[in-house]
């Protein structure tokens, strides 16, 4: 990781022609189409673009186009966490090049595995009081959920770094657990300490990895020129120009999925924070 870290420091226009006989003034000889037609006669003249009218008479054609989904590059919606996968970065001639497209595609693939982690074991932390929840295990209920089950046992919550933990002893939680089977309780809080360690590595790692890829970003032209100046034989040099266009599209990608990870962990953790009011409910009183 060491190494890894050292890197840390449209729209299409068309131009209207007057091929047409509508616009180069010659005569129609045929009749103009129906209203109902799916098309409209040009506004290039007047300095509007052409436009394409649906007719929603029934029978009349209608366009496959019209019913074609965005480009998922184009629509600029990130996807769910849960889709994201590891990115791995395509060889590139060039050490020094090489080596930043490994490092940086293995720190984003550590917190994309800290970020699945976090919420698997969110769901798992969860799932143990949806009975006690009567089957909507909100966390703010799971926590005071757990407070209860713990009884007199002493829990000390402390708000580190992105984080918050729970100090407890497990003898002690055994030993005043209200629940039937305190080995429950016990996994209970460890599960939260581990949401809450996830969420600590995601808020503290990702930001520092976005950043530096900005810095890579815009450097992009530059970088690339760095292909061209090694002098490589035969298909290397190419082979490693294409393999550095991908890889930057990796990056910008890797940046994106980034942003989405960081909001997503930090309204996670804002939530952890207002739930953890319960562990304080007795000072309040």
């Amino acid at each position: 990781m060491g190494n890894c870290w050292s890197w840390l420091m449209g729209q299409r226009t068309g131009e209207t022609t007057v091929k047409t006989p509508l616009l180069s003034g010659q005569r129609q000889t045929n009749k103009a189409p129906p209203f109902t037609s799916s098309h409209v006669p040009s506004y290039a003249s007047q300095g509007q673009p052409e436009q394409e009218v649906v007719s929603c008479e029934p029978g009349a054609p209608r366009s496959v186009r019209q019913y074609r989904p965005p480009d998922p590059d184009d629509t600029g919606t990130p996807v769910s966490i849960g889709k994201l996968e590891d990115i791995k970065m395509k060889h590139v001639a060039v050490e020094s090049l090489d080596k930043m497209f490994q490092d940086h595609a293995k720190l984003y693939n550590d917190v994309l595995k800290s970020c699945k982690t976090m919420k698997a074991d969110l769901h798992d932390f969860k799932t143990i009081f949806v009975a006690e929840t009567e089957g909507i295990p909100v966390l703010q209920s799971c926590v005071t959920c757990l407070v209860s089950r713990c009884g007199k046992a002493k829990l000390e919550v402390k708000r580190l770094k992105n984080c918050l933990k729970i100090f407890f002893d497990p003898q002690e939680v055994s030993k005043y657990c209200k629940d039937s089977s305190p080995e429950q309780t016990l996994e209970a809080l460890t599960l939260f300490n581990r949401v809450n360690k996830h969420v600590q590595a995601v808020l503290n790692h990702a930001p520092p990895v976005d950043s530096s890829i900005s810095i890579i970003l815009k450097d992009e032209r530059k970088l690339m020129n760095d292909i061209l100046k090694a002098d490589l034989e035969g298909s290397t040099g190419p082979n490693s120009m294409k393999a550095c266009v991908e890889n930057f599209k990796s990056l910008k990608r890797i940046s994106t999925n980034l942003t989405v990870m960081t909001k997503d962990t930090d309204i996670l953790l804002k939530s952890i924070i207002d739930a953890s009011k319960a562990f304080f409910k007795d000072d309040e009183t």
